[in-house]
Formats: C-alpha cells, structure tokens, sequence
C-alpha cells in the first residue's frame, strides 16, 4: 500500500479561492479534479468525479468536465496518438466509500473488486472491457 500523501484534505485554500474571486453570478466557477487515472504501461488515461452519500455532479462541473472531455480527446488523438482517453468517470458511492454501501462507476452498479479491476487497468465499464485489448 502506498501512502496518502495529503492524510486529510486542507480546504484552506479552497476556502480563500471562494472568499477572494469573483462568483458564478459573475461567471467564474473553480472546481477540482478528483483524480486522474494513468495506466502508463498500457497508455490509458481517464479523469474521475468522486461523489458520497449519491450526490451528484453540480451543473457547472457537468459544464467544465464536458469542456476538458471534449478537448483531451481531441488533443490526445492529435498529440498522442498512441494513447487512449478513456473519458471522465463518474464514481458514486452510496455511502463514503466501497465499505459502507453501494457503488457505482458511469452509472453502472459494481462491486469493490470490480471498482479495483477497472481503476487499475483505466478500463470504462461501459466498454465492456474490451479497454483491457488496447
């Protein structure tokens, strides 16, 4: 196992970012990432959205998400030709994590051993797998 490096999320500067820059009334929005997912042996790569407690995505990180979809994907195939953007995930969990309730990744009801296999390999369940050809 490796270590986590941050232990537990500082939200400090994220506090000062929604204190100090403009608001989306004045259309400026600032989300994170939650992950990016590299499989460099295999050059897969995908960004995932991770939600708790079944929430869902806000509109404006359905908003920024689609924007960054659309141009890694064509960046990718154009910059690196010999990867494969395997799109923006979203990762939802019932509870807090894979422990405590039900998951689901893109919509897709899977279990923990599942949700290892398809973060490992950076493989869509939505493809059915065939992600592991490439």
């Amino acid at each position: 196992m490796r270590p986590e490096y941050s232990q537990e999320r500082d939200l400090t500067f994220s506090r000062w970012v929604r204190e100090n820059c403009p608001t989306p009334k004045e259309g400026w929005t600032a989300i994170d990432i939650d992950f990016v997912l590299r499989d460099y042996k295999h050059k897969r790569l995908a960004l995932m959205e991770v939600k708790t407690h079944s929430a869902s995505m806000t509109f404006a990180q359905e908003q920024t998400y689609k924007l960054l979809h659309n141009c890694i994907t064509i960046g990718m195939s154009q910059i690196y030709p010999e990867w494969s953007y395997e799109g923006h995930w979203l990762l939802v969990f019932e509870g807090t994590g894979p422990q405590d309730g039900g998951i689901k990744l893109n919509g897709i009801d899977i279990n923990e051993t599942q949700l290892i296999y398809y973060l490992s390999h950076v493989i869509d369940p939505r493809d059915g797998g065939r992600g592991a050809e490439k």
